[in-house]
């Protein structure tokens, strides 16, 4: 068992008896650059020991990304209906008749931008990044994003039927996203079967 745990570069850090017959039945395994102190085998409550130690782990720092966007939900549409009607596109169509087709494109690219840019401006938005489970697909996406439908919908209203819709749209989605991680789990351990440093590999997609 040394020699294994040597070979992934790992340490075994107990070497008391843990069990009233003298064995070591409880482990402690970290990688070989783990800080591990204060490490005890207490007395015996039953037949068995307790292991304690202290260990030093540094939590990741928060990963953020500045991305441009445009807040389409706070576009007031009315206004930006009365805007459009007012422009050049729905103007005099006779006027536009003699134009080119590159001119004509021109025009409702210019138009409709100047007042995209009017209404909903772009603007510089601080989102932190994520790292998602590796099982997680379009389908989990997609009945994740449904799910927050109607939540909102429910935060809204307070009825009980928008709270019953989104209790079992909740339920079914953990249900699916415990199925999908079972399925990609087995099947990686599946194609890992004999090949043991694959194995151990496939800790670094938690």
């Amino acid at each position: 068992m040394q020699n294994i745990l040597s070979s992934f570069d790992c340490v075994q850090h107990v070497n008391r008896p843990t069990h009233r017959d003298g064995h070591i039945l409880y482990l402690l395994i970290t990688a070989a650059d783990t800080v591990v102190s204060g490490l005890t085998v207490g007395d015996r409550v039953s037949d068995h020991c307790l292991i304690t130690f202290t260990v030093r782990t540094v939590r990741p720092a928060a990963v953020f990304n500045r991305i441009t966007c445009r807040r389409w939900k706070q576009t007031d549409e009315e206004q930006f209906t009365l805007d459009l009607e007012q422009s050049q596109l729905c103007g005099d169509i006779d006027a536009l008749q003699y134009w080119s087709v590159d001119d004509l494109v021109s025009l409702y690219t210019d138009a409709l931008t100047d007042l995209i840019d009017r209404h909903c401006p772009v603007s510089s938005v601080r989102k932190k990044i994520v790292k998602l489970s590796p099982w997680f697909d379009s389908e989990c996406r997609q009945q994740r994003k449904e799910n927050r439908k109607l939540e909102k919908a429910y935060r809204k209203s307070h009825l009980p039927s928008d709270h019953l819709a989104w209790t079992v749209s909740l339920k079914y989605l953990h249900r699916l996203y415990e199925t999908k991680s079972k399925a990609f789990w087995r099947t990686k351990t599946a194609e890992s079967r004999g090949d043991y440093r694959k194995l151990w590999r496939i800790q670094s997609l938690l």
